[in-house]
């Protein structure tokens, strides 16, 4: 992932490659138009 100075940031793990018990909270990062169009799906209850 590349950050907003041009940072380039390696992934320790993908979703589909590690164990979820690894995982407390996952962050979804899109841009300002991806931010956009996932706040037309409406909260998952």
């Amino acid at each position: 992932m590349k950050d907003s100075a041009g940072t380039w940031h390696d992934a320790n793990e993908k979703l589909e490659g590690g164990p979820s018990v690894l995982f407390d909270v996952v962050a979804v990062l899109p841009p300002k138009t991806g931010a956009t169009a996932l706040a037309q799906f409406p909260p998952l209850a």
